[in-house]
């Protein structure tokens, strides 16, 4: 827990009321940086998804960034990144994450919700660029979620409370996202209680970002399956197609639609909050 304490390193503490609203705010101002990006520089930033995505996440991080240096007055070490342990803690993260994946694709694959097939028409060197945007994209999330509303919110509430309502957000963040479900707003709540638990047990967010680098990337990357409903937008090393109900299958919305999702995820959502510490 010791990086919720790291808030009190800066001269201000946003009240949580407000912390929600700039939460929605940053958004806000990271699209209109994409929007006169796109108006002024190149069509390109809204017809290519990869540089789109970079676009997005590196505004939406240099605002946060800006937010926690010059008003709350803090170092950004302090939004769960200060551990000597890098790449060990991402290089977890990333394992864990695979492992979880794997057994979803894995379960779906067995009873015949997911077809896979080999796809990769391009050398595997094409996935650099990708790879190293799901990376910014990732970070982007955990820093803003876990790394900075939910200290904010702990330092005021219950540290369940904070967890809860980081995760809320979460889901309401991807409530525009095509083919978004119920048990897909389920799954997405899920991770965001993991993911907070899985941070307070590590002390900082490096792990939970592999974790959910991996995660996003593997699944469009390697697998061809949709992203919280964003279908692959370049080569995959796998095709998948998808048979039987969508609550079974995830439909188009990819593995996080899933009800094999929503068993897996809650039994380590519940094994990270009663082995937190």
């Amino acid at each position: 827990m010791d990086f919720i304490q790291e808030t009190d390193k800066g001269r201000y503490i946003p009240h949580p009321i407000l912390a929600i609203f700039l939460i929605f705010s940053f958004f806000m101002m990271s699209e209109f940086v994409v929007i006169l990006l796109n108006e002024w520089v190149s069509p390109i930033f809204y017809e290519n998804m990869l540089v789109y995505f970079l676009s997005s996440f590196i505004s939406l991080m240099i605002i946060l960034f800006v937010w926690v240096r010059f008003i709350e007055r803090r170092s950004l070490v302090t939004l769960g990144l200060a551990n000597e342990r890098i790449l060990f803690l991402y290089g977890k993260g990333v394992l864990i994450g695979f492992l979880y994946l794997s057994i979803c694709v894995l379960i779906l694959w067995s009873f015949g919700y997911l077809d896979l097939s080999f796809s990769l028409s391009q050398p595997g060197v094409f996935l650099i660029l990708p790879l190293f945007v799901f990376m910014i994209q990732a970070a982007t999330e955990e820093i803003l979620v876990r790394g900075w509303l939910f200290p904010v919110l702990a330092k005021r509430m219950p540290i369940l409370v904070g967890a809860v309502i980081s995760s809320l957000f979460f889901v309401v963040a991807h409530v525009l996202n095509p083919n978004f479900t119920w048990i897909s707003a389920l799954n997405i709540f899920l991770f965001g209680m993991y993911a907070v638990a899985y941070s307070l047990k590590e002390g900082g967010i490096w792990g939970i970002c592999g974790w959910h680098m991996v995660w996003n990337f593997a699944q469009i990357a390697l697998f061809g399956i949709p992203v919280s409903g964003i279908t692959p937008f370049f080569d995959s090393v796998l095709f998948a197609s998808v048979e039987g109900p969508d609550y079974m299958s995830g439909g188009n919305f990819g593995v996080e639609g899933s009800i094999v999702l929503s068993i897996v995820l809650g039994i380590a959502t519940l094994y990270q909050w009663i082995y937190k510490k």
